[in-house]
């Protein structure tokens, strides 16, 4: 891997048009070598086939000479000079790929199908490419955070602090291992970590579509931080199926995104999915607002589940979609209450301002008595959401 590289790199012309993707190769070399050794601990070279033109596949399969990684160094020098995407977009999606599967491996997740396979690996360069392609700065409180953040980990893993050098090998594993630990917390309680990474990307590349949000100002590494955390916790409820999820478009926004194999932005289903999720942010124009919105919605899903655990079922998917877009009404009048009135001890007003477990414990205890007895409690929602849409029109 080494030979290959390095013949590569002094392969690329220092021309105007070529300099700056031997510069980015050059700083990347050392999370190229990381990511080497990991696919060779696990012996993972089918799997990380479809990216950065094939290396590490064929390293183990077809090079065993000097000779051979020569001239495999300079075909993937012409490779990255005709590819469209930039070097950093490839050796992201090689990183990405590889920890998904280390984490896959570790946690002897079901062998998945040729399909499966596929479907996993199309979604993931997918999503890092939408990832790489944002550029996201560095998160204010990444040093603070408590939320998991793997895609972002990965994504500093690759960049030198000095653009001059590359980034030490120290720093790089670092980095790796963060977005290891990372994924592992977040799929933790996951029963379907294919579905739940689908849904993930889903989501990703849905937001890319809202025009609100679609600059990369907004779309930053702390609000996809958030995005992905809802997306895991979600993910955890093992939503029910629901039928007319992909067909012809569905209320239930979130089972849209969760079941559907394709996200392309022409299919109607998709396009009422980012209808919604542009609805879901319609008047937040701040950062803290939109994150606020994110933070709410993982707390309400956090609260269906331990309904759904009470009430031994998996969720309806419509019902939790019908509970979010309530929550973002009800995010949009910025409620806030006073610290001499007594608690509502109504679910929305204990769950939005719930800093702790104990909060969303009591605020599912509070959202469960709500449902009790009705026997349609989505369209109680939907009534509310548009009691609510009511009250914040009123001059």
């Amino acid at each position: 891997m080494a030979i290959i590289l390095d013949r590569a790199f002094h392969l690329i012309d220092e021309t105007p048009e070529t300099i700056h993707k031997k510069a980015v190769l050059k700083n990347r070399i050392p999370l190229l070598m990381e990511v080497a050794a990991m696919v060779d601990q696990h012996q993972m070279y089918d799997a990380m086939e479809a990216v950065l033109h094939g290396i590490y596949d064929q390293a183990e399969e077809t090079i065993a000479t000097r000779e051979e990684a020569s001239e495999r160094g300079m075909t993937l020098a012409a490779q990255l000079l005709e590819d469209s995407d930039a070097v950093r977009t490839e050796v992201y999606q090689s990183a990405l790929l590889a920890v998904v599967n280390q984490v896959w491996v570790d946690n002897q997740y079901a062998a998945l199908s040729d399909d499966q396979m596929q479907a996993l690996v199309t979604g993931l360069l997918e999503l890092g490419r939408t990832y790489a392609a944002l550029k996201p700065a560095l998160a204010p409180d990444t040093a603070t955070t408590t939320t998991p953040d793997f895609l972002d980990s990965l994504w500093r893993a690759q960049l030198p602090s000095d653009p001059s050098t590359p980034k030490p090998y120290n720093e790089i594993r670092t980095e790796l291992q963060r977005g290891i630990t990372a994924l592992d917390s977040l799929l933790e309680g996951v029963n379907d970590p294919l579905g739940a990474l689908r849904f993930v990307n889903n989501l990703v590349q849905a937001v890319t579509n809202v025009e609100s949000l679609s600059d990369e100002a907004v779309l930053d590494a702390q609000f996809l931080r958030e995005l992905v955390n809802f997306g895991f916790q979600y993910a955890k409820l093992n939503p029910a199926p629901l039928a007319s999820a992909t067909e012809n478009g569905t209320e239930a926004f979130l089972a849209t995104l969760w079941q559907s194999e394709s996200t392309q932005a022409e299919s109607l289903a998709m396009r009422q999915a980012t209808g919604k999720l542009s609805e879901l942010f319609a008047g937040l124009d701040t950062t803290q607002e939109r994150l606020q919105l994110l933070k709410f919605a993982t707390t309400l899903v956090q609260a269906v589940g331990l309904t759904a655990e009470n009430r031994q079922e998996n969720p309806d998917p419509t019902f939790v979609s019908a509970l979010i877009e309530l929550g973002a009404v009800y995010a949009q009048l910025n409620p806030t209450g006073s610290s001499t009135e007594p608690p509502l001890n109504f679910f929305l007003d204990t769950l939005w301002q719930a800093q702790d477990e104990m909060a969303i414990q009591k605020g599912s205890q509070e959202l469960l008595a709500f449902m009790q007895d009705l026997a349609d409690p989505t369209r109680l929602l939907r009534l509310a959401t548009g009691l609510l849409q009511a009250i914040e029109s009123i001059p």
